[in-house]
């Protein structure tokens, strides 16, 4: 801890001052004089700091000190500053100090019938100044000369681990900026890359157009094949490589908060299932339970969630499936259960990542690896959780929406 012995005393009366400098920096050879009430009599002890002292015999000079010492960066830790001076008091004198140094500490000398501390914090505009009451004597001005000094060099080295920690959450702030800034520019470049992608790849996609202009009825079987293996392959190439892009662009396509809409959870829920039944007219989905409730949410982005977990179950089951709402502890919870192929424990803390799942496995299904990984998005987007339950393989599963409803609603 830095130390600072610099004290600024101000007073007219070079009594008092010369009483002071016998006190806080004595002269081995000097006789201290006592023939006034202002300083009692046992002032016999010396001073083991050896403050520097800095005298003024008015407040003008006083604070043409102050405003020196932090000039020449070595500021007063302490000031000693009589209240009745000629021309500026010692109120107004503080006050002027603080304006220059904030940091100084400040004692007011004041006799009995001078300003009450009420009125002298009244005109300094600061209630931490101190008060020293004449007479005084050697020991109240020891303490307060070493007990402030003391405090002002705690606070200083407070104040520069202080800096310290600022200037490293500063710079930390500027790394973290930077590093938001190059993903940004990561992001808008992978963009860039995979509408550069979509349109190389979609280049000799849309020449392979012109499979379908072939006449197929005078081919041979052989060849048949061939160009059914043609279309199939092209077929998946163009549905992948707009699956792609979808999944990397949903981020952008979902409404931002403000513009979310109140979703009736029934309503939703019959309007998906029923354009499911359409493209499955021989599957069974059943809803054993709904809650006539609603929230806030990118509503195209709701039902595309309800899709993705209804395909999900179609794809790897083959009985009924069945759709459970409930509302508990102020969320919803939306439940796809289905009793066919389940999910091995090991694999449902990833089934929701890309290309890792059971959907990617299983060309066989027609799917990417991608669907069930958009609906994690989507949901992490809303503040929804989403995960996935299974007693393992043969024992079906279950896909659960949970959606905390909002304050507002």
């Amino acid at each position: 801890m830095k130390k600072n012995h610099r004290i600024l005393i101000i007073d007219d009366d070079s009594f008092i001052r010369e009483a002071l400098k016998e006190i806080l920096a004595p002269d081995e050879s000097s006789v201290l004089i006592d023939e006034k009430t202002f300083v009692n009599e046992d002032l016999v002890n010396r001073s083991k700091y050896n403050y520097e002292l800095i005298f003024s015999d008015n407040g003008n000079n006083g604070v043409k000190e102050v405003e020196k010492a932090i000039n020449d960066s070595n500021p007063f830790s302490v000031a000693f500053v009589d209240m009745k001076m000629p021309g500026m008091d010692g109120a107004q004198t503080a006050k002027k100090i603080w304006e220059i140094d904030s940091q100084i500490k400040i004692v007011i000398i004041t006799a009995f019938d001078e300003s009450p501390p009420e009125e002298i914090i009244k005109i300094v505009g600061r209630e931490d100044i101190y008060y020293l009451r004449k007479p005084f004597n050697e020991h109240e001005i020891s303490q307060f000369a070493r007990a402030l000094s003391n405090q002002w060099a705690i606070e200083q080295e407070l104040n520069m681990h202080k800096q310290n920690l600022e200037n490293m959450i500063c710079d930390r702030t500027t790394e973290l900026q930077k590093a938001y800034e190059l993903i940004k520019k990561l992001d808008k470049d992978k963009g860039t890359f995979l509408k550069y992608l979509y349109h190389e790849l979609n280049t000799p996609l849309y020449h392979m157009v012109a499979l379908d202009l072939l006449d197929t009825e005078n081919m041979k079987d052989s060849e048949k094949n061939y160009y059914n293996i043609a279309i199939a392959g092209r077929d998946r190439l163009t549905n992948l490589i707009s699956e792609f892009l979808d999944y990397f662009d949903i981020p952008n396509k979902i409404l931002p908060k403000k513009d979310w809409r109140n979703i009736t959870i029934d309503k939703t829920l019959q309007n998906v299932i029923q354009k499911i039944k359409q493209k499955n007219p021989n599957r069974k989905i059943i809803v054993k339970k709904v809650v006539y409730d609603s929230f806030l949410a990118d509503p195209i982005c709701f039902q595309k969630v309800l899709t993705i977990l209804l395909n999900n179950a179609i794809s790897f089951s083959e009985n009924e499936i069945i759709v459970h709402s409930e509302f508990k502890d102020k969320t919803i919870y939306i439940s796809i259960i289905d009793n066919g192929k389940g999910i091995k424990q090991s694999d449902l803390l990833t089934i929701f990542e890309p290309f890792s799942n059971e959907e990617f496995k299983r060309h066989d299904k027609g799917g990417y690896g991608l669907n069930l990984s958009k609906a994690k998005i989507i949901a992490e987007v809303h503040g929804w959780n989403i995960w996935a339950e299974s007693g393992g393989l043969d024992k079906g599963s279950k896909f659960v929406l949970a959606i905390k409803k909002l304050n507002n609603m």
